[in-house]
């Protein structure tokens, strides 16, 4: 069994590296769409 520190640990990793990937996947789509204005 895995000791609970251990556990709550990985779940706040989880979590910042779930925050992380949808902050990279923002910064992806503000420069899609910087992209997009200039070519229009």
């Amino acid at each position: 069994m895995i000791p609970v520190e251990v556990d709550l640990s990985f779940d706040e990793n989880q979590k910042k590296a779930d925050r992380l990937s949808k902050y990279q996947e923002l910064i992806k789509q503000d420069k899609e769409e910087e992209e997009t204005d200039a070519k229009n």
